[in-house]
């Protein structure tokens, strides 16, 4: 089993950069994210929350990091995908669907015996073996 978290995908930051070096950022981040899949032996990846930037993402951004997660599911049937959320995947005050939350819709919509969903609905969930997760919750 490998664990990833706050990967933060889809950063979009404003403060002393300018449109290249937003770009190169955002570039960077999900070639590294590419590294980490490719290098990803385990059947059983788990990102442990904050895989986006923040509770919206550039559709583009959703775009390329579901390609990115179902193209390594893809690889064997045996794979597994935990997604809990973090902080910036759920927000008890939006009434709107997050980012993190529309991706794994669709992920799961394309594999859904290998995604599983660790979200404010489940409470601490068994993940892998002997370990356990718990998402963010909205009384945090």
């Amino acid at each position: 089993m490998h664990i990833l978290n706050d990967l933060h995908l889809g950063v979009n930051r404003k403060a002393g950069t300018t449109p290249a070096s937003q770009a190169a950022l955002r570039e960077h981040s999900f070639g590294w994210f590419k590294v980490l899949l490719t290098d990803t032996t385990s059947d059983t990846l788990v990102i442990n929350g904050d895989l986006f930037d923040g509770f919206d993402v550039d559709g583009g951004d959703l775009i390329t990091a579901f390609e990115m997660l179902h193209d390594w599911l893809c690889t064997t049937a045996h794979r597994k995908l935990v997604l809990v959320s973090g902080n910036h995947d759920y927000s008890p005050k939006a009434g709107r669907t997050s980012a993190f939350h529309l991706l794994a819709h669709f992920l799961q919509a394309t594999r859904l015996s290998q995604v599983m969903v660790v979200d404010h609905t489940r409470g601490l969930t068994r993940v892998h073996g002997r370990t356990w997760a718990i998402a963010h919750m909205p009384n945090q």
